[in-house]
């Protein structure tokens, strides 16, 4: 899988997924932590407020590959629940 990262500030990257399969939608941001050497990750399915996943990395490019994993994991969690109308 591969994400089109943007980049809002230096320390802020943002990312959104569609799945031409599924339908669904999942979202990824990654920021420095204020005052630390960390990055936090976070994704989501804003229609799935269940399936979130988050994490610290020691930087950005281990923070942006956490996050891609989580929605690969995300999306097939929500692929294997998903019905078709």
């Amino acid at each position: 899988m591969s994400l089109a990262w943007n980049m809002a500030e230096d320390r802020l990257w943002f990312a959104r997924w569609d799945d031409q399969r599924t339908g669904l939608r999942l979202y990824a941001v990654v920021e420095n932590v204020p005052c630390r050497d960390q990055w936090d990750w976070e994704i989501w399915l804003p229609d799935e407020p269940k399936i979130a996943k988050c994490g610290i990395a020691r930087s950005s490019h281990e923070a942006i590959n956490a996050a891609r994993r989580a929605l690969e994991e995300c999306l097939t969690i929500s692929a294997v629940n998903f019905a078709w109308p």
